[in-house]
This record gives structure tokens, C-alpha cells and sequence, in this order.
């Protein structure tokens, strides 16, 4: 799992899974490296959580595409847009 970390004028720390399963954090100036390890170590339930979510969420989306015959644009349109509403 990689970890991005970026500091930012804000009062907390906030951390968000990206798509492809990467932790991205947004720290305050001046917060320790350790203090944002120790976040994410503490919220590492959450981080695991959220990355199985994102992969059934991917593999609902693969799962659909594959099973309709899109041979127009029209309909990659309407999917891609059925798709959205769910997700």
C-alpha cells in the first residue's frame, strides 16, 4: 500500500483511499512524520475497509461491462451513465 502524504493549510489530519488502493493524507504544517504514521497505523481497520469496497465496487463495474454487448457509442453512453447512478 503506498502512502501519499501532503501538507495543506488545514487543523487535522484527513486521509481518503484512492481507486487503485493508494492512501492518500493531508496533514497540517509542521505535523510530525511519525504523527501521521501513527494516524494511519490507528486507522489501519478503516484503510482496509475502505480498499475492499473500492475493489467490489471495480469488479461490480468490470463485471457489467462484460456482460453487455456495447457495439455502439450510444450504448457505451447509456452504460457508462447506468454505471454512475449506481455507484
Amino acid at each position: 500500500m503506498a502512502i501519499q502524504l501532503t501538507y495543506r493549510w488545514t487543523r487535522r489530519l484527513s486521509m481518503r483511499v484512492v481507486k487503485n488502493g493508494d492512501v492518500h493524507v493531508s496533514a497540517p504544517f509542521g505535523v510530525s512524520k511519525k504523527k501521521v504514521q501513527a494516524f494511519v497505523l490507528q486507522h489501519r481497520e478503516w484503510i482496509v475497509e475502505a480498499r475492499r469496497k473500492n475493489a467490489e465496487r471495480l469488479e461490480k463495474r468490470t463485471a457489467f461491462f462484460n456482460q453487455l454487448p456495447l457495439t455502439t457509442r450510444t450504448q457505451k453512453a447509456e452504460a457508462t451513465e447506468r454505471v454512475r447512478a449506481e455507484g
